[in-house]
């Protein structure tokens, strides 16, 4: 018998097909693959964990001005950084629209999908499989990458304290706004361990 989780998403993934590019939809089946991979691993729900991986960048191929009216006609909750770097803002965005476009009312994917790209303190575990996923997906190809999905196979706090680290660097050495939800993020951790 096929399970009615299979057959939502495989029309999320007709639909996703629709309306990303053809990378963004190729990166958005390995996010769904590995952040499964991971829930498995550190004992969360892969089903939910892949759906919100498959889902994350539901809203990543929306132009600026298609976000913010979004998020107007949305009145999202949205903060001045998300406001500066609009890139920034399809993930809350994508997040309100799970339950209308998807039929995904599930509060804890729609946190995963909403805090997916700066992080939060603090994160549900799902919340932390969804992230570290996103970075570290096989298509993705920059230094330090491998240590990190090295370390997602033995501590996951600590590849995700990596990644909020090197990404940090990242956008600081390039001048960029860091957004207060990555450090704070960060922050949480490095008091934890």
């Amino acid at each position: 018998m096929i399970s009615v989780i299979y057959v939502k998403t495989e029309q999320i993934k007709q639909q996703l097909k629709q309306i990303l590019s053809p990378p963004r939809f190729l990166h958005s089946l390995a996010v769904s693959r590995v952040a499964a991979d991971l829930a498995e691993r550190y004992g969360t729900d892969a089903a939910q964990a892949g759906l919100a991986g498959l889902l994350h960048d539901c809203a990543r191929d929306m132009t600026a001005a298609e976000l913010g009216q979004l998020v107007r006609d949305l009145a999202l909750d949205v903060d001045k950084v998300e406001m500066q770097v609009p890139a920034l803002l399809h993930a809350p965005v994508g997040a309100a629209l799970l339950p209308q476009r998807y039929g995904i009312d599930d509060p804890d994917i729609c946190r995963a999908v909403r805090w997916h790209t700066v992080g939060t303190t603090p994160m549900t575990l799902l919340d932390k499989v969804v992230y570290l996923a996103d970075y570290i997906e096989p298509g993705r190809q920059f230094p330090g990458v491998d240590n990190i999905r090295d370390m997602a196979g033995i501590d996951l706090d600590r590849a995700l304290l990596t990644a909020l680290e090197q990404s940090i660097e990242y956008i600081g050495q390039r001048g960029g706004v860091i957004h207060p939800g990555t450090l704070q993020c960060r922050d949480g951790l490095l008091r934890a361990n």
